[in-house]
């Protein structure tokens, strides 16, 4: 089916919340073998969503709205849709029962509000809410299908699962949307298309996009309009011959971290990290620990801010800082090199720059950063130019510090 995914709510047009919603429903419908055509974002106001509804139920054969089902005065989505569909509002017991029921399981009191989530438009089908109060909305007409979901994610999410997707109609035959998602570091755009140019220029069956982002480049590969099957195959081979050109720079697939990776490959070596931060403040040791059982793979972190602190706490000499300064390839070498010594890890990174967005000079404008790398048999450090901003600096310096790693432990970056 051609679907459109309709949000509603004034907090996400003036941008004061994320829409996660949407992206949720493209990827489930996809996923279904449905194409989700259109998307659209409207206000609070009832004569734009009764506007939007009427429009996109009559082009499209599925509309999945999410947003404005509360109970509060504000919330007008079951208004719009009783005009758009020309029908009143009213009560379904099994509902109200339903809602009781929870509400005297939890020993709480029912506000006399919430009772108007029982109200729903005539002839429609209450998809139940076992995570929330409001109850989905599904009106079958003249072969289309219209559904309203309050726009809580957990909420949402769970009805579309639990209560929406089982009553779908499959795809009407094997032609779908089929993705495939590559994550790449350490390379620019510009530069990996000069890589892959002669292979697009060759390719027709798979559509390859590039997705840049400040941690890296990740790659979409989308066959359209063929059997899964089929399509999976089309992809493999696509990337294969993509894979001969740039796989030194391919970390990961979907939504895999380039952290993730990094626990994995010392897991599976059985090898400990420590790390030592400067301009990044504890960021990477934090993407590290994010993961569940990073004790497995990381014995520490040091947050050497100030030159004291590199002296005092992984033994920098301060002559050392004096000659070449903190942001320096030698700085570099001597914190991984501290801590490596006092925690007796396997790998250290280290990492000192100029975050911004003060502090640069001439020579070291803001954005640069040296970071290093060592172990029992050395160390070699990189220097970096990022740019201006000073949270985007340090999540680059963290994710190149990682890439770094990953490429030694690839054997493309030797010590």
């Amino acid at each position: 089916m051609k679907a459109a995914i309709l949000t509603i709510g004034d907090e996400i047009l003036y941008g004061q919340t994320i829409d996660t919603n949407s992206a949720f429903l493209a990827q489930q419908l996809i996923e279904m073998g449905h194409d989700p055509s259109y998307r659209e974002t409207v206000g609070d106001e009832i004569e734009i969503v009764e506007e939007s509804i009427v429009k996109l139920t009559r082009n499209y054969q599925l509309v999945i709205s999410t947003g404005g089902l509360g109970p509060t005065h504000d919330d007008v989505t079951k208004k719009a849709i009783c005009r758009a569909f020309k029908r009143n509002l009213v009560l379904f017991d099994d509902v109200l029962k339903f809602i009781e029921e929870r509400y005297k399981s939890r020993n709480r009191d029912m506000p006399a509000a919430v009772q108007s989530q029982a109200l729903l438009p005539q002839g429609s089908r209450a998809l139940k809410n076992q995570w929330g109060t409001a109850p989905g909305i599904m009106i079958e007409q003249k072969g289309n299908i219209f559904v309203a979901f309050p726009g809580v994610p957990y909420e949402m999410k769970n009805l579309f699962i639990h209560e929406l997707k089982p009553l779908l109609p499959p795809s009407e035959d094997d032609s779908v949307i089929t993705f495939k998602r590559l994550r790449t570091s350490g390379i620019v755009e510009s530069v990996m298309y000069e890589k892959l140019k002669e292979l697009l220029a060759s390719n027709e069956t798979v559509k390859l996009a590039f997705l840049p982002g400040y941690m890296g480049v990740d790659l979409r590969l989308t066959v359209k309009e063929k059997p899964r099957s089929e399509a999976l195959e089309l992809i493999a081979d696509f990337e294969e011959k993509l894979r001969e050109k740039i796989g030194k720079y391919i970390y990961a697939e979907e939504e895999t971290s380039i952290s993730e990776v990094i626990a994995d490959m010392l897991k599976e070596r059985k090898q400990i990290l420590s790390v030592a931060e400067s301009c990044t403040g504890g960021l990477l040791a934090g993407m590290l620990t994010d993961i569940p059982g990073s004790s497995e793979y990381f014995e520490r972190g040091v947050v050497s801010y100030s030159n004291q602190a590199k002296t005092d706490l992984l033994g920098v000499p301060q002559t050392l800082i004096e000659k070449h300064g903190a942001v320096s390839s030698e700085v570099a070498v001597a914190m991984a090199q501290g801590v490596l010594n006092s925690a007796k890890t396997d790998y250290a990174l280290s990492i000192t720059g100029i975050a911004g967005p003060t502090g640069g000079t001439n020579e070291k404008p803001v954005g640069t950063t040296w970071i290093g790398l060592a172990s029992k048999d050395g160390a070699v450090t990189k220097e970096f130019h990022f740019a201006t901003d000073r949270e985007i600096n340090r999540q680059r310096a963290a994710t190149a510090a990682l890439n770094m790693l990953r490429l030694h432990l690839l054997g493309e970056l030797k010590i």
